[in-house]
């Protein structure tokens, strides 16, 4: 696989959790932490782009077979809102 070095900025708070999981053996190195959560993320994006029609979250869980009340979708929001800030 070719790789390209790459810098990214984060909160010392965010750096100080990766290096903990280092060094706890919970992740190899924070290069690869991060390259899993990209991976990850990324192919999270494919599918939602793969969900034609579908232009939201709310959308995909009314559909389903269990949708989420509406006090569920808050809790969800609120929730999804802090790992974004």
């Amino acid at each position: 696989m070719d790789t390209r070095e790459i810098t990214i900025t984060l909160p010392e708070v965010q750096v100080a959790q990766l290096n903990a999981l280092v060094e706890a053996g919970r992740a190899k190195s924070v290069s690869e932490y991060l390259r899993k959560v990209v991976h990850k993320e990324l192919g999270n994006q494919a599918l939602w782009q793969e969900t034609p029609g579908k232009e939201s979250l709310e959308q995909i869980l009314e559909d389903s077979a269990c949708p989420l009340t509406a006090e569920e979708i808050a809790l969800a929001d609120e929730m999804l809102a802090k790992l974004v800030e």
